[in-house]
């Protein structure tokens, strides 16, 4: 793991359909408060290397199972396989070059508790994206493909959509109150149906953030 150096990071949480990716990819593309930023979405890099397509050097086969298995299951690494998340962002900010420059915008990482305090020892987390809405706002979200980024998505039936929610629900207030208890600032941004990256980004660019 990359412990030597902290690299700056926000974190943007929400539950599925919230469009925690189209925003994270904007500021990717059009920057926050001109700070260059490299969007990591830990959900996208599961599903990546879960295709059989797919072979890397840096996960043993035996991980590669884990991971489509979690995906399939439609849940969490558990914590004793957190090294697997480690490595993937390891990758990702090697191949990004992340450093005092560019902030690091963590999507689907972390996810609890455990694995916010494993992350403690890669990144400086500067401050909490919070996307809120409520479950029946989602899942509208997703029938319309509101944000544009769900075409394609094999676990969008309501069964699995509705399986997240609640294990998003579980988690977030502790995750929160983590991150609280260590002065980190939380971002609260109200997410409605006809919501776009483009409107939110222009409300965190008039607001005090913490960079």
């Amino acid at each position: 793991m990359l412990t030597h150096y902290k690299y700056p990071a926000i974190v943007v949480v929400g539950p599925t359909g919230s469009g925690k990716s189209p925003l994270c990819d904007w500021l990717e593309s059009h920057k926050l408060k001109q700070r260059l930023c490299s969007h990591f979405d830990f959900g996208k890099h599961l599903r990546w290397l879960a295709d059989p397509k797919n072979q890397v050097s840096y996960l043993k086969p035996i991980e590669i199972q884990a991971i489509r298995k979690v995906l399939k299951d439609g849940t969490l690494l558990a914590n004793g396989q957190f090294l697997i998340a480690a490595r993937i962002l390891d990758r990702f900010i090697l191949e990004q070059k992340v450093g005092p420059n560019r902030l690091l915008v963590l999507n689907g990482l972390p996810r609890n508790l455990y694995q916010a305090t494993q992350l403690q020892e890669i990144v400086d987390v500067k401050f909490i994206i919070c996307l809120q809405c409520t479950d029946s706002v989602a899942l509208e979200r997703i029938r319309t493909n509101a944000s544009g980024d769900r075409k394609g998505r094999k676990d969008d039936s309501e069964d699995e959509v509705k399986k997240r929610l609640a294990i998003f629900s579980q988690e977030i207030l502790k995750l929160s109150n983590f991150y609280r208890e260590r002065s980190v600032t939380i971002v609260k941004v109200t997410v409605n149906v006809d919501s776009s990256p483009e409107t939110i980004w222009q409300h965190l660019e008039e607001m005090y953030l913490p960079l």
